[in-house]
């Protein structure tokens, strides 16, 4: 497989470029940048909203959420690929890294406060992101699906003000207030922490 990689990668970039192209000609729509002198693997297909391009007075988050419904509705899926930033997740708020809390106990560490608020270009980035299902820039992906998802898009952006309409009704919190879904954080890093310990252990084992 390895021997194909340059051929998979070359025909993936060729796949997400014609999605690209095709988003950038719509306003609020921001696909991913890439300089000239830099090559995208496309591991995810990341693009942004940006209702002031379209001269929308709606805050992004709901832009993108009733976006996100939309195109839904229309057969495209996607999805918030990260809800909160790194600080923001569990091995941060816990700090609990290794042994019995090391870096933030041991010898030299100092007080470190982790808020999410810190962080307000990255919550912004947050709320306006979508990433497609990769399944629309895989090598062997037909260019009439590729046609059908820009058709959704088209469709969407025809009927704006519905779109508009819909994202001042609904029910919207930002993706950092939806992780209370998950298990608690100290679960989680218990989990993890935990799990790493037994494969040190196995490890000195063997």
């Amino acid at each position: 497989q390895l021997k194909k990689l340059d051929e998979y990668m070359r025909a993936r970039r060729e796949k997400a470029n014609y999605i690209s192209k095709a988003l950038s000609e719509l306003p609020g729509i921001i696909p991913p940048y890439v300089p000239d002198d830099r090559t995208h693997s496309y591991y995810i297909y990341y693009f942004k909203v940006d209702p002031e391009a379209v001269e929308l007075d709606i805050a992004p988050g709901r832009f993108r959420q009733a976006l996100q419904d939309t195109l839904r509705a229309e057969g495209v899926p996607s999805r918030i690929s990260q809800r909160t930033p790194i600080p923001g997740q569990a091995l941060f708020q816990v700090k609990r890294g290794y042994g019995k809390g090391c870096p933030w106990t041991c010898l030299h560490a100092r007080s470190v406060s982790y808020k999410i608020e810190d962080y307000p270009q990255t919550l912004k980035v947050l709320e306006q992101s979508l990433a497609l299902d990769v399944g629309f820039i895989h090598p062997f992906t037909p260019k009439e699906t590729q046609d059908e998802l820009l058709n959704a898009f088209y469709k969407v952006f025809d009927n704006l003000d519905d779109v508009v309409s819909y994202a001042r009704k609904l029910d919207y919190s930002p993706p950092w207030e939806t992780l209370s879904e998950l298990p608690p954080k100290e679960q989680i890093v218990e989990f993890v922490t935990e799990t790493l310990d037994k494969r040190f252990q196995q490890q000195r084992q063997t």
